[in-house]
Parts: structure tokens; C-alpha cells; sequence
């Protein structure tokens, strides 16, 4: 939309989805300035192998926007699951103790999903609790050894605001620490 400028400030923009052969949520569907809603879509298996046309539908006070994204499904199976958990609970204990601010805690409930289920040498993992996105990342190879993650407030934030590192996660003893957001997204994939 217009971001905020012109007549539409603080105007409650509506959104809607629609994908064929998948399942499509917008969460929420009704946003105001400062405010960012999350698009999720399931394919069906149909879609294996193809790609899928999302459209995105915005409207306040009458205009209306569209967008269109095409998504690649790739078939595959959840194998990275394990070791994105076994990662991503290195962080949280360090998380709470250091960050309490973030409200990220032992009991914080996570569901899971493969970001590209087929990349070589770096692994790339989304986690997502009632108020955060974070994206894990992990490389191992010959005794080298790194893990990191990014946090994204869910509805307020576009892009991550903070990123955190392991410089050899498979070293029970390594802690982690604070990093800049561009190590974080070293990679294009996140991008």
C-alpha cells in the first residue's frame, strides 16, 4: 500500500489470500500502520514438483491492490527437524538468561518448517512461537562448525531486529553471542 503516507494513514487496510490447489491464511487480515501480517500457504500434493500462484489481495477505503508471488513446491521430506530443535534449544536457555526482554523462555511452544529441504553445506530452518519467527541456520563440514539464528517480531516487524551466533555448535561447551543482522544473513537464502 501506500506505507503510511497520504490520505490512508492509520486507515485499517484489509487482506485476503487465495492460491489454487493450496491452503492459504493471512494472519491477521486486517492491519493498520506499524502493524505486518504473515501470509502461510500448504500446497497440495498436486503442486509437487510445480509451482503455485499466490495472490494477495489489500484494500482500504475502497482501493485495492494486488500482488502476485510464485512459490516452487519441492517434494521432501521434514529430515532436518532434529538438529534445527537440538540448535535452536542450544540458544533459548542463553536466550532467557541474557535477552528476558524477549519473553523467549524454555516454555515457549515452537512449531517447525524446511525452508529449502535440498541445499547443500548450509541448512536453513523457520521456527514460529505465538510471537516470534526464527530462522535457524547451521553449517557442518570436516570439524567446522557454526550455528545461527535470527528473531523477527511477528505483526511488527518486517526484517529481524536481532541475530545471535555459535562459532562451533557441535562443541557442547561453545556459547553463543550476540552478532550483527548481515552475518546472519550471510546467505541469500533468507533474503
Amino acid at each position: 500500500m501506500d506505507e503510511g503516507r497520504g490520505s490512508g494513514k492509520g486507515k485499517v487496510v484489509n487482506l485476503s489470500a487465495k492460491a489454487s490447489v493450496s491452503a492459504v491464511t493471512v494472519e491477521p487480515q486486517a492491519i493498520t500502520l506499524g502493524q505486518v501480517a504473515e501470509v502461510t500457504v500448504i500446497p497440495d500434493e498436486a503442486s509437487i514438483g510445480g509451482t503455485v500462484m499466490v495472490t494477495i489481495l489489500g484494500e482500504r477505503g475502497g482501493l485495492e491492490k494486488t500482488e502476485t508471488v510464485t512459490v516452487e513446491v519441492r517434494q521432501g521430506e521434514d529430515l532436518l527437524a532434529p538438529t534445527a530443535e537440538q540448535i535452536r534449544d542450544r540458544f533459548i536457555p542463553w536466550l532467557a538468561g541474557n535477552y528476558p526482554e524477549l519473553g523467549i523462555t524454555n516454555k515457549t511452544e515452537w512449531t517447525g518448517t524446511t525452508v529449502h529441504p535440498h541445499m547443500p553445506v548450509v541448512m536453513f530452518y523457520l521456527f514460529f512461537s505465538a510471537d516470534w519467527e526464527m530462522g535457524v541456520s547451521w553449517h557442518w563440514e570436516k570439524g567446522l562448525s557454526w550455528a545461527r539464528i535470527y528473531l523477527r517480531h511477528r505483526f511488527t516487524e518486517v526484517s529481524p531486529s536481532y541475530a545471535f551466533k555459535i562459532s562451533a555448535w557441535t562443541e557442547e561447551d561453545a556459547e553463543p553471542y550476540a552478532t550483527d543482522l548481515e552475518d546472519a544473513f550471510a546467505s541469500d537464502i533468507w533474503r
